[in-house]
């Protein structure tokens, strides 16, 4: 007894020390059950094997004096459930699919063995989850990679699930496409929901929750498709693993090697040649799409060390409307010759202005956008023994975003930059079981203006040549997790903590700002500001 409240007082004790009002997410699944005989009398020894058909990971439990057995931080996958007693004949519950957050609740009634038998059951899990409250819903590889999403875009798919939408916000080529960070849980604000890969932080933005960099840059958010085992989205009445979260944790699992090799190669065109021209327009306007990538995992050494690693690219070109103000062709006959070469900069009017006589006019036209994006995933997993099993991965992203201005000159590039590293680690004892992750996330984001390293002047008369800025924000977070699990009979006590360091960095915006010294009349009555 002694022993039991001293192990009980040094799990506490670290969990004490790392835990904090920060979220984490269940990323893992679990199963319990009984084993009984024909007559219902529970069948104690009863030896249960949980089998990875992926990567031939085996895990044993025996049944207590109860006949029940519990199986606690279940990777996801698909497994093989073998369930034997002497004297009764041997079950097997085969193609048993796990998803996160996932209580399966398991019972096997062995029938008495007349002669060497076993019997092979398949089974599905319940539609209904009745042991917990938080609704939680699963989208898994095949969808993610087959129903028919723009751009391999996984976060079209969390729509899926009931009470989520995209807001519709403003990107580079529509006004009217889901762009962005935002997802609405439940009617609560975009910014409301956390978001994780594999259990550990995963925002690509180092001020708020968010699966895209600021203004959008990302064609790739957060990791490419092929990286994704499952989509984990858990809202309603959040559990103690995902605390902290206001709407919903949106949780990514990515995927591992196995036994077997297998991959995946594909490339995705769009061009604008195969669009319907709008009825209001004399052309259609230009749109190349193109995306690509693939993926490979395989064994290392057979059951024991396996890698996995993908890669997505993307690249997209299509013009994009201009419109504005603009100074008119009779003010720039009369304007000094000291701002002839900043006049020259600006746009010329397509529009006639009502008076012969007006300084400013309308411009309409388009300029060319660019937007390119690249990310990769890598993984590596490792079966050290039967008891401890390891898994790291790190995930690159670079996403690259070349808008236009109304100055041809004043061009805006926004350039991403995304590093995860995550670790995660587990070790199965007889009665405890423990799951610890750690990981790091660097974000950097370089916004700059074409005119502010030519020193663009910023002049406003009716007209504004719009200045230039250069934006720059930077950050990280570093996040360690322990979640134990303690079984004894019918009941598991489960309890941990999170730390979690957020590093908001710098964040800089210069506005580039120049003016004349000469003070020249455009006008009798009007003089031109400065700023």
């Amino acid at each position: 007894m002694l022993r039991f409240l001293t192990r009980v007082a040094i799990k506490a004790l670290a969990v004490f020390v790392f835990c904090m009002p920060v979220f984490a997410q269940v990323n893992t699944a679990s199963i319990h059950g009984n084993v009984t005989d024909p007559v219902g009398a529970n069948i104690a020894g009863a030896q249960v094997k949980l089998l990875n058909l992926m990567t031939s990971a085996e895990r044993v439990a025996a049944a207590d004096g109860n006949g029940t057995f519990n199986f606690q931080f279940v990777p996801v996958g698909t497994y093989r459930i073998t369930i034997s007693a002497p004297g009764f004949t041997t079950s097997v519950q085969d193609n048993l699919s796990l998803v996160a957050a996932q209580s399966l609740d398991l019972n096997a009634q062995l029938k008495v063995a007349t002669a060497s038998e076993s019997v092979v059951v398949s089974i599905e899990a319940a539609q209904i989850e009745t042991s917990q409250a938080a609704l939680t819903t699963t989208v898994d590889s095949v969808a993610v990679n087959q129903l028919p999403v723009q751009h391999e875009d996984w976060t079209t798919l969390l729509q899926l699930t009931a009470g989520a939408t995209k807001p519709f916000t403003s990107s580079t080529t529509s006004s009217t496409i889901p762009s962005g960070s935002g997802i609405n849980l439940n009617g609560l604000p975009s910014a409301g929901y956390n978001l994780t890969v594999d259990g550990t932080n995963a925002t690509s933005n180092p001020e708020f929750t968010s699966f895209n960099f600021y203004q959008a840059p990302n064609i790739i958010n957060t990791i490419n498709n092929d990286a994704i085992q499952e989509v984990s989205n858990v809202k309603g009445i959040a559990p103690a693993t995902v605390g902290g979260t206001m709407s919903g944790n949106i949780n990514l699992i990515t995927r591992g090697g196995s036994n077997q090799l297998h991959g995946s190669l594909y490339e995705n065109n769009e061009s604008s040649l195969f669009d319907a021209r709008n009825q209001f327009l004399t052309a259609r306007p230009h749109l190349a799409f193109n995306e690509y990538g693939g993926s490979a995992g395989g064994k290392i050494l057979t059951d024991k060390l396996f890698f996995f690693a993908s890669y997505e690219g993307a690249r997209m070109g299509a013009y994009k409307a201009l419109t504005g103000t603009v100074p008119s062709n009779y003010l720039r006959s009369i304007a000094p010759a000291v701002y002839s070469s900043l006049l020259a900069l600006i746009p010329v009017q397509t529009s006639t202005p009502s008076s012969a006589t007006a300084t400013t006019a309308s411009y309409s036209g388009a300029a060319s956008t660019f937007q390119k994006d690249g990310n990769g995933v890598v993984r590596i997993d490792e079966n050290i023994s039967p008891s401890n099993m390891l898994a790291l991965r790190y995930t690159r992203g670079r996403p690259y975003l070349l808008s236009p201005a109304l100055l041809p000159s004043n061009s805006r590039t926004t350039v991403g930059h995304t590093d995860m590293i995550n670790g995660n680690y587990t070790h199965i004892g007889s009665r405890w079981t423990e799951n610890t992750r750690a990981a790091f996330n660097n974000l950097l984001l370089n916004r700059v203006d074409a005119g502010y390293k030519s020193q663009l002047p910023s002049l406003s008369y009716g007209f504004s040549t719009g200045g230039s800025t250069l934006f720059l924000v930077s950050g990280n977070f570093s996040t360690v997790e322990e979640q134990i699990a303690y079984t004894r009979g019918n009941h598991t006590i489960q309890f941990g903590g999170i730390w979690q360091r957020q590093n908001a960095g710098r964040t800089r915006v210069t506005t580039q700002s120049f003016s004349y010294s000469t003070l020249a009349v455009f006008s009798p009555t009007r003089l031109p500001r400065f700023s």
